[in-house]
């Protein structure tokens, strides 16, 4: 985060934030920067189809519940208990579905755990609790200057944007991050030996254990995981320990890699 607010700035004028990206992380940065009183701008290099999209879903925790409790009055938690599915029993299991670890709300003596939805549901929740405007799309960072006025915001389309505040909600490739350790751009991630998969499935007539809201396999190198994010809806993600580079279309798709390499779990 940048922060230069000028000291002659008049108490009854708003502080200003501009925020870079418009993931969950920036739109949920937003919405609280707007109970706080302030003047928000949110700009995300992507287009709005783009930004609200994302793969699979994703788990909110009772820890990242209570920031929603926070916001706006509660409704955004209100709205995610409808549109989610509760975090109940689940756990950890070897590929043959032997039970190693198990999870459950009756351990803390609460309701849920938190709640599961899909990320485009989220993100199109966050963006739909902001004023209209707040957002503006297709707006790539280029550079940005503090002043003894606050800073200064420079995109690639031309426009440019003032504040007093500039947070940085752009990610892994961070442009803000890597202009404050005076760089163009962020180092390339180095590589985890991991290939990750991410989607979701309609459950329908697929046989899953309705004990567990949501389970992780445990093979030996790999693992396969999903639960419920409400609507008869389940995300699931999947691992590997691949070299770099890998393409699935050398295999006749993803879901026939995933198929193979999961070929032998319950």
């Amino acid at each position: 985060m940048v922060q230069n607010y000028h000291p002659q700035r008049k108490k009854d004028l708003p502080m200003k934030t501009i925020i870079i990206g418009g993931g969950i992380a920036g739109l949920t940065c937003a919405c609280a920067c707007l109970d706080a009183g302030m003047e928000v701008e949110v700009y995300e290099k992507r287009d709005l189809e783009s930004m609200l999209s994302g793969a699979g879903g994703i788990f909110i925790q009772q820890n990242a519940m209570r920031v929603y409790d926070l916001l706006g009055q509660g409704k955004i938690r209100e709205h995610l208990y409808a549109q989610g599915a509760k975090i109940l029993k689940g756990g950890f299991f070897s590929k043959k579905a032997e039970l190693l670890y198990l999870n459950s709300p009756n351990f803390a003596n609460v309701e849920d755990l938190g709640i599961c939805l899909l990320r485009p549901k989220l993100q199109r929740l966050l963006y739909d609790s902001l004023p209209a405007g707040t957002v503006r799309t297709n707006a790539a960072l280029t550079k940005f200057v503090e002043t003894p006025e606050g800073v200064n915001v420079s995109f690639a389309d031309g426009r440019e944007a003032w504040g007093n505040v500039l947070i940085g909600a752009d990610g892994l490739y961070s442009k803000v991050r890597a202009f404050l350790a005076g760089e163009e751009q962020q180092k390339p991630a180095i590589y985890s030996g991991m290939t990750c998969w991410r989607g979701w499935f309609e459950k329908k007539n697929i046989l899953l254990d309705e004990r567990y809201s949501w389970a992780e396999l445990w093979g030996c190198g790999d693992r396969f995981g999903y639960f419920d994010v409400g609507g008869g809806q389940y995300s699931f993600y999947a691992f590997k320990n691949n070299p770099p580079g890998g393409d699935d279309s050398a295999t006749g798709g993803a879901k026939k890699t995933l198929q193979a390499i999961f070929a032998d779990y319950a």
